[in-house]
């Protein structure tokens, strides 16, 4: 009498074969890496293609005096680019945000720690920070102007101050969250100040701090704006008005490009520095 062997599926104990996964094909890998740049091509394509398409014909869709063709915006690019303009204008308005930002960062992390660790002056000191804060910077512009004039002082002044509430809430609020056992801990084991300052404050806070950071960067960029705008011989806000009033949209559109630009850089910058500096907050999103 035979005796049935049982299949490699069917025996007690052993568990069923793995079979490989199948090796992705060329396309595949290209697509899993290229593709959504190839679908935001396609896009952008696709919508120039029919910008210029309502503008075109005897009777277009859009009028060229508000709006110039993707054809007369290539052309002003290239122009402002030789000529010089864009580089000037967008390299005045870069440094302007970065002097002022950077002035806030140097000033309000440290303001924002001691405030929050200082209970009695923090009480006494959160009705101005949120006076502050809520302040229309437009309003104090005159004053600004009249005392630093139109120089590029006074638009660093206007930038510092869009972006110095934001931060400093952040970190005032950062330090709130930190655990006082550690700190105690800390006193334990013999750290002064300095180091408690270096190994816990700023770890726990560093978040906070690239939030504040984040969150200043959009103020700031439209302090520069509403500063060039009001009064300034120089920058891309001051590039935009100016060829606004030459009823020039080409030019207009290519001082608005620029900006966006720059807002980009700036934002996917901070992005990938927060991602640097707080790598256990990226790991833990969902």
């Amino acid at each position: 009498m035979e005796t049935a062997i049982p299949s490699e599926e069917k025996r007690v104990g052993v568990p069923p074969l793995e079979r490989p996964l199948p090796k992705p094909s060329p396309l595949q890998i290209f697509w899993e890496r290229w593709g959504p740049t190839v679908i935001t091509i396609i896009n952008l394509s696709v919508f120039i293609y029919l910008w210029q398409l309502s503008q075109g014909g005897a009777e277009p869709l859009i009028d060229t005096r508000w709006i110039p063709t993707p054809l007369d915006l290539g052309k002003s690019i290239i122009k402002n680019i030789q000529n010089g303009n864009l580089w000037r204008n967008a390299s005045f308005s870069a440094t302007t945000f970065v002097l002022g930002l950077g002035s806030t960062i140097v000033l309000g992390v440290p303001l924002g720690i001691f405030l929050g660790l200082n209970r009695r002056i923090r009480d006494v000191a959160q009705t101005y920070i949120w006076i502050g804060y809520s302040t229309p910077m437009i309003a104090l512009l005159p004053i600004i102007t009249v005392v630093l004039g139109f120089g590029r002082t006074a638009k660093i002044v206007v930038v510092a101050l869009q972006t110095l509430w934001p931060i400093m809430i952040n970190v005032l609020n950062g330090v709130g969250t930190i655990d006082p056992v550690l700190l105690k801990a800390g006193r334990l084991f013999g750290a002064n100040p300095i180091q408690q300052f270096r190994k816990i404050i700023v770890p726990s806070i560093l978040p906070w701090i690239m939030t504040g950071i984040r969150v200043s960067s959009r103020r700031g960029l439209n302090g520069v704006i509403i500063a060039e705008i009001y009064g300034s011989t120089r920058g891309l806000a001051y590039f935009i008005a100016l060829n606004a009033d030459q009823r020039d949209s080409a030019d207009v559109f290519t001082g608005v490009l620029a900006l966006m630009l720059i807002s980009l850089v700036v934002i996917n910058g901070l992005g990938w520095l927060e991602q640097k500096a707080t790598p256990w907050r990226q790991a833990v999103k969902l």
